[in-house]
């Protein structure tokens, strides 16, 4: 499992250029100005917005899973999953963290009018990212089972 960690890091980098990719063309598509967010345009765009932030994350999760079947040939047990997805949940909790406090953005989040916006800013990254490896890494590593038994 310690490969298929440093290998959802190692995927999650294209992750970031295809969501980006999709972003452009979504934005010629529609005739919207780069940079201008998918947010404005109602619950779609919302969806749309929080889709494409996701999409990195979970093409993190799905290939190591690819690579991890090729390499084992079985399903993993779930407590190896719960771990790695534990490790990858307190890794972007901290690389959060840095964000904050290194870009000043920890100043304008102190003013917000409750802490609960506080929380939902620092620890949403960090549970979708871990939430998303416990779902993708084994749904695929089951898909590819069912697919090979199937055909």
């Amino acid at each position: 499992m310690a490969k298929s960690f440093w290998q959802f890091w190692l995927f999650l980098i294209p992750g970031v250029a295809v969501s980006h990719l999709i972003s452009i063309f979504s934005h010629d598509l529609m005739d919207i100005p780069r940079g201008v967010p998918f947010g404005r345009f109602g619950v779609a765009g919302t969806v749309a917005q929080i889709s494409l932030m996701l999409l990195p994350f979970a093409i993190g999760a799905f290939m190591p899973a690819i690579l991890y079947f090729r390499r084992y040939g079985k399903y993993t047990s779930g407590r190896q999953i719960v771990t790695c997805a534990t490790m990858i949940g307190l890794i972007v909790l901290v690389l959060t963290l840095l964000f904050f406090a290194f870009s000043g953005a920890w100043f304008g989040l102190l003013q917000a009018p409750n802490l609960m916006t506080l929380l939902i800013f620092l620890f949403a990254p960090c549970l979708s990212a871990a939430i998303l490896f416990l779902v993708v890494f084994p749904t695929t590593i089951w898909l590819i089972i069912l697919w090979r038994s199937l055909g």
